[in-house]
């Protein structure tokens, strides 16, 4: 061979080397890309599990509640217990959450409703205990707690779309 065709083929392989490494390079990025708009889309699926589970627990404390007061009969004290450990833990899973800064004013609005809704809620026992069904009915019937459930479900709805937002702007990007 000679010397014109042997640098021929060392330019060759050389330009092919660097071609080869500028591709996993390439793909190395895409693939990284990739994984970290999983890993997005995986923690916006726990946002939402999460508010799912926020908004099912509310439900059957609610109903509990209802319930409780349509029988005018309190077993004990701390009837509710379970379904407001279940709040308080899903609370804490929502705030072990990366949130952007916009939604945390959001988050701790939607923290104070359900506080007020839990304190709503035990008035109404309260009232259920000490001065009767009657009396616990027309607390009901004034439609604070469908007002504070509203509120609380319209928080949820705003700090989805929030975080939502920004999901689709790390994923365009």
């Amino acid at each position: 061979m000679n010397r014109l065709t042997r640098f021929f083929l060392l330019a060759t392989f050389v330009i092919a080397i660097l071609l080869i490494v500028i591709l996993q390079f390439i793909s190395n990025r895409s693939i990284n890309h990739l994984i970290s708009g999983n890993q997005e889309m995986l923690e916006d699926f726990h946002v939402k599990s999460d508010f799912n589970e926020l908004k099912e627990n509310m439900s059957i404390l609610e109903s509990r509640l209802k319930g409780l007061v349509i029988s005018g009969y309190i077993r004990d004290t701390e009837y509710l217990r379970p379904e407001l450990q279940n709040i308080n833990h899903t609370l804490e899973l929502l705030d072990k959450n990366r949130f952007n800064s916009n939604v945390h004013p959001y988050l701790k609005e939607l923290k104070e409703l359900i506080a007020e809704k839990i304190l709503f809620n035990r008035q109404v026992l309260d009232t259920l205990r000490f001065r009767g069904k009657p009396a616990a009915e027309l607390m009901i019937n004034s439609h604070k707690g469908a007002q504070l459930a509203a509120a609380i479900n319209n928080d949820i709805i705003r700090i989805s779309e929030l975080h939502r937002a920004k999901l689709t702007t790390l994923i365009e990007s």
